[in-house]
């Protein structure tokens, strides 16, 4: 047998733990708060998750209106631009014909001019006008000695033999309008070179010569429209000077054909009388 104690028969169940005066509990009401703890923060948990979904699909909603905002305002940018574009281009274009119409009705009245002296004197005005030049230097060959002459503007109401400079014999021997640099279009020269030098040849050679050499406070460039417009008014100006040059050959001419006849009138009459 056993030597093993006996425990007494009627001995009462053992607790866990002590008694709840001391502050703890037992274990069944342990295990039930524990139970119900971990179920609240499971709910919490599926809750906040759930919120957290909610928020990731509100942030995505948000994300995609940013994007389809972001596309309509570039493709509103794209349709400002284009609008921009063929506004300036309408405007370009208005710009040109207005500029034509001058052109032409510049053109016109250089060769209508009256001689020689009223050609210039337009050819100066028109490009003041229409090329906001505040001075203008005209110099045209002699029509007999092979030299040159600033016709405008005149020394005592006269042309001054001239010497040209470099820029007017290269524009002369190119055939090309020169167009100084474009800071320096904004200035006056003070060197006497020209800011614009447009030549104007004709089939036996160099006729004239049109120098800018000052703009007029406000001109900010000039632009290749303005360069094309200077050309066509060249071409026009060489057969105005041309031909107001044999307008005045015709008219001293016909004043010393008139001289002569009156010269043989008067020694015809004087031989009658004798």
């Amino acid at each position: 047998m056993s030597d093993a104690p006996k425990l007494p028969e009627n001995r009462p169940p053992m607790v866990v733990a002590r008694s709840s005066r001391e502050g703890l509990v037992s274990s069944p009401d342990w295990l039930k708060k524990a139970s119900d703890f971990v179920e609240e923060v499971s709910r919490e948990r599926a809750m906040n998750l759930n919120r957290i979904r909610e928020l990731e699909s509100q942030v995505a909603a948000l994300e995609a209106r940013v994007a389809e905002a972001g596309q309509t305002h570039q493709q509103l940018e794209i349709l400002d631009g284009e609008i921009r574009r063929w506004t300036q281009r309408y405007l370009d274009k208005e710009r040109e014909s207005i500029n034509l119409a001058n052109l032409f009705r510049a053109c016109i009245e250089l060769h209508v001019s009256a001689g020689f002296s009223q050609v210039i004197h337009s050819l100066a005005g028109i490009l003041s006008t229409m090329f906001s030049a505040a001075e203008v230097e005209i110099i045209v060959r002699h029509p007999v000695r092979p030299v040159f002459e600033r016709c405008w503007p005149l020394v005592q109401g006269a042309p001054v033999v001239v010497e040209l400079n470099a820029i007017a014999e290269q524009c002369i021997e190119s055939g090309q309008i020169y167009v100084a640099a474009p800071e320096r279009v904004t200035q006056s020269t003070l060197d006497g070179q020209p800011l614009v030098c447009a030549p104007l040849i004709s089939a036996p050679g160099p006729v004239a010569v049109i120098n800018i050499l000052a703009f007029q406070s406000g001109k900010a460039l000039f632009d290749k429209p303005e360069r094309d417009m200077l050309e066509l008014l060249a071409a026009h100006a060489v057969i105005a000077i041309q031909n107001a040059r044999l307008f005045s050959g015709k008219l001293n001419q016909l004043s010393s054909l008139r001289r002569l006849i009156e010269t043989v009138a008067e020694s015809q009459a004087a031989e009658g009388m004798t």
